[in-house]
């Protein structure tokens, strides 16, 4: 038996289509309602499993009436259906999120064990620094930007392009006058070319050693 203290049942003329459990009144009395909202014929009762009390409530016109009180249900025709659709895909999100956070912290693992989550990180305080970020925080959704370009060019050119965006970086101004520098993670390691280009940006003569920690391999 459910441990939920209510029991929303709902009827089809006098035939029973279904129940249904909820835990609280609040959400019984929006199923109650969204049901009778469906049709003129569909009506439904709330049981409180706990003292045995049953209300029952029908449509009249458009609104939907408790034959216990006489009292109006609120709001409009459709509303409490919305909200219940609302809180089904609050759980759907809540789900979601759940899942992405188990994934995020499996990545990790495997980078940390494998030391590239460290190489990433050195990449990213570089950033921090060069493009004065002080605020920004490493996570995975970070380290899936650097690791690939670190994989597929190496440390040295990883710390070249962010110099180059510390050092030459694209910049617009907004009407307000306030100068705005376009030296994000997300632009830099947008892809190989946006990458490269960036690169292209740093000083020369290009001299790592000015740079680059030296006990990176």
């Amino acid at each position: 038996m459910s441990e939920l203290p209510f029991q929303v049942i709902k009827f089809t003329g006098d035939v029973e289509d279904s129940r249904n459990f909820s835990p609280s009144e609040k959400v019984a009395r929006d199923v109650a309602k969204w049901w009778c909202d469906r049709g003129a014929d569909n009506r439904a009762a709330i049981k409180n499993t706990a003292t045995g009390a049953i209300e029952k409530f029908h449509r009249e016109g458009e609104d939907v009436l408790s034959e216990k009180s006489g009292e109006v249900l609120d709001e409009c025709p459709g509303c409490a259906k919305l909200r219940i659709e609302g809180a089904g895909k609050d759980r759907d999100i809540k789900a979601w999120q759940g899942r992405y956070a188990s994934l995020a912290a499996k990545i990790k693992k495997k980078a940390v064990d494998e030391g590239a989550w460290q190489l990433a990180n050195e990449i990213f305080e570089f950033w921090k620094v060069q493009c004065d970020h002080p605020r920004s925080i490493f996570d995975v959704d970070v380290f899936n930007f650097i690791y690939p370009m670190i994989e597929r060019y190496g440390m040295e050119m990883n710390y070249k392009a962010v110099r180059g965006a510390a050092y030459d970086p694209y910049t617009t101004k907004n009407r307000n006058g306030r100068e705005v520098r376009h030296d994000g993670i997300d632009l830099i390691y947008r892809n190989g070319p946006k990458f490269e280009a960036f690169c292209n940006k740093a000083e020369r003569p290009w001299r790592p050693e000015l740079y680059m920690k030296q006990s990176q391999p």
